[in-house]
């Protein structure tokens, strides 16, 4: 049997949950305050790379706040790219609101 191509791809998007869709003619609300936050700080833009091979996963991924880069040859080392963008967002995040504000 032939593996789609997106496989991986297609798993993880099945596997994460879609938010509905507000009805034609009515402004979109959102539970709470968070949902409705869609932090820069949290953005990435991943591009794959096109491949003939049944269990590729490669491409090119950048976060948008830093302009930090990686090519990934696997979904571990895009994973891994994710996390330690965000593991230093969090710490810088961290690191300011744990500091005196200067002037003060």
């Amino acid at each position: 049997m032939v593996q789609d191509a997106l496989w991986p791809y297609r798993q993880a998007m099945a596997e994460h949950k879609k938010p509905q869709k507000a009805k034609k003619g009515r402004k979109d609300t959102h539970s709470s305050p968070e949902d409705a936050a869609m932090p820069p700080e949290l953005a990435f833009v991943v591009q794959f790379r096109q491949s003939t091979e049944p269990d590729w996963f490669s491409g090119r991924v950048e976060h948008m706040m830093s302009g930090q880069f990686a090519s990934f040859e696997s979904h571990r080392e895009l994973k891994s790219f994710f996390r330690r963008v965000l593991n230093q967002q969090l710490a810088a995040s961290q690191g300011k609101a744990g500091s005196p504000d200067v002037g003060t």
